[in-house]
């Protein structure tokens, strides 16, 4: 008894499928469809990452502000993240990639000022660059810290 059931129930999903697709009509013949285009690996380079950002680069991310954050780092070679950050910079009018794109000020000049902070780069952010950026090797760095418990620096 239970297969006539089910075969029923089987059938009743199968019209119920054939009628709601039905109603559907074929595209119309002027319909363009969209096409998707795949970035090809030479366009996915990322050989601008950790680079300094040159008055160039601000000029290309400014006059193509309209594109997709992702359009534009791959025009530039650099992260997505990279780019956003540095599309911030250039609309903050306090900034100093604002002034240089903008104002024409001596960037060499503004970039001492900012560089005399006594802030220290956060461990993480170190740690960070030294795994993720291609330039930097990691073999050639080391961690030395202090072990309060034998009193002595360890090289890690």
């Amino acid at each position: 008894m239970a297969r006539p059931v089910l075969l029923f129930g089987m059938m009743l999903r199968s019209l119920a499928f054939t009628r709601a697709f039905s109603s559907l009509k074929p595209a119309p013949s002027n319909f363009q469809r969209r096409v998707v285009h795949y970035a090809t690996s030479d366009e996915l380079k990322m050989d601008n990452i950790y680079m300094e950002w040159s008055l160039e680069d601000d000029k290309i991310l400014h006059n193509n502000r309209h594109l997709s954050p992702v359009r534009l780092a791959s025009m530039l070679g650099r992260g997505m993240h990279g780019v956003e950050a540095r599309m911030k910079k250039l609309t903050n009018v306090d900034s100093t990639a604002y002034r240089r794109l903008f104002g024409g000020e001596d960037i060499q000049n503004t970039d001492t000022k900012e560089n005399t902070s006594n802030k220290l780069t956060p461990v993480k952010e170190v740690l960070r660059r030294i795994q993720w950026d291609p330039t930097l090797p990691a073999s050639s760095f080391s961690i030395i810290h202090y072990d309060r418990v034998e009193d002595t620096l360890c090289e890690t």
